[in-house]
C-alpha cells in the first residue's frame, strides 16, 4: 500500500467468521493489545479465525496477519511487557 505522509491509516481486527469488525484503531500496537486481551482472557483459539488489516482514508484496505500469525505477534507483546 503506497501512502502520503498525510494519509490517515487506521488498523482494524475482524472476525472473519461473523464477518465483525471488531473495532478501529490508530497504531498497530493498540490493535494487537486487544488481541492480547481477548487471548489473555479466551484462550489463543478465540482468536484463530481473526485478521488483522490496515485501511487508509481513501479507502484502500490490505490485510495483514490473521489466525495463528496474529496469535503469535499479539503474544510477543505479552512476553515484552512482562520482561
Amino acid at each position: 500500500m503506497n501512502m502520503d505522509a498525510d494519509t490517515e491509516v487506521v488498523y482494524e481486527p475482524r472476525d472473519t467468521e461473523s464477518r465483525n469488525l471488531l473495532a478501529e484503531f490508530r497504531s498497530r500496537a493498540e490493535a494487537l493489545a486487544v488481541v492480547r486481551d481477548a487471548i489473555q482472557h479466551h484462550g489463543s483459539e478465540s482468536v484463530s479465525a481473526w485478521v488483522l488489516g490496515r485501511t487508509d482514508d481513501a479507502s484502500l484496505a490490505e490485510p495483514l496477519i490473521e489466525g495463528c500469525q496474529l496469535a503469535g505477534e499479539a503474544r510477543s507483546l505479552m512476553n515484552v511487557r512482562t520482561s
